[in-house]
């Protein structure tokens, strides 16, 4: 009997998706994924700006890498701009990311725990569901060249400026 073995590629392999509750001060970062006989869990709080941001998201890829995994991909529900800064700094890593419409985080929120309370726990909980139940998320890749939301170079949390006509 002859055996082979040779590494999947990229494309076949699993990735680890990590969702994220946005707010204007903290991420609550969520990713549940199999690992051998074990399911790895993966639950932090990193407050929304650049540096822990992308500390956050290193030691991320750092451990898809050690799980064999192909890569990152990241979520989160659309927070009125606060969730620029963290997907700016995912797509300037070279991680793929897609947002995910609220209500249906609100939905699947309430069937995971039949409780219809918002918590940002609870919504980073459910935010890799809708990427795992279908294909129609659009995956946004940028260059490592990518730019912040803001106009400054530090890319500031601060959301958009709006202007109101009179």
């Amino acid at each position: 009997m002859k055996i082979h073995s040779a590494a999947l590629p990229d494309k076949a392999r699993p990735v680890l998706l990590l969702a994220a509750d946005v707010s204007k001060s903290t991420l609550h970062l969520f990713s549940r994924f199999p690992s051998g006989h074990h399911q790895v869990t993966v639950e932090d709080v990193v407050p929304n700006r650049t540096a822990p941001v992308e500390e956050a998201l290193t030691r991320v890829q750092a451990l898809a890498h050690e799980h064999g995994l192909a890569g990152v991909r990241v979520l989160c529900e659309s927070s009125g701009g606060y969730e620029r800064l963290y997907l700016a700094v995912a797509r300037r890593l070279g991680i793929e990311t897609a947002l995910v419409s609220p209500e249906q985080v609100g939905r699947l929120t309430k069937l995971e725990s039949l409780d219809t309370g918002k918590t940002d726990k609870k919504d980073a909980r459910v935010g890799p569901v809708p990427a795992q139940s279908t294909s129609r998320l659009r995956w946004a890749r940028r260059s490592a060249t990518a730019t912040c939301p803001s106009r400054t170079s530090s890319c500031g949390t601060s959301p958009p400026s709006t202007t109101t006509r009179s």
